[in-house]
């Protein structure tokens, strides 16, 4: 949820918010109308003052991930039969032709 939802779903003041953020109302109004992107810094503090109703990655959606890599979900390992049956519909797909290596091997596979 972005931080103008926030306020109008949870009749928030911006000024509340403002204050608890030690910022200034016009800071709060240029991020509430993404004028401007929220500071990092604030970011986190604003995440616990919505109780998570505005997150990290609502407020800096283009970059989160570079800020806070601990947020992203990592991908997990393919199982090997899973992995054998994706080159078996590729191969079946370029003609028989496997194009990407040994099946097993992981790192063979396009994601």
């Amino acid at each position: 949820m972005d931080l103008s939802n926030y306020i109008s779903e949870t009749n928030t003041k911006k000024s509340d918010l403002a204050r608890a953020l030690n910022v200034s109302p016009a800071l709060m109004h240029q991020w509430i109308e993404r004028i401007r992107p929220v500071a990092v810094q604030h970011c986190a503090a604003i995440e616990a003052l919505t109780g998570g109703m505005v997150t990290r990655k609502d407020l800096r959606p283009n970059d989160w991930q570079k800020i806070w890599p601990e947020l992203v979900v990592p991908i997990p390992p393919i199982d090997p039969s899973v992995a054998e049956s994706i080159a078996e519909a590729e191969a079946k797909r370029n003609g028989g032709i496997r194009m990407h290596g040994d099946a097993k091997d992981r790192n063979n596979i396009s994601k």
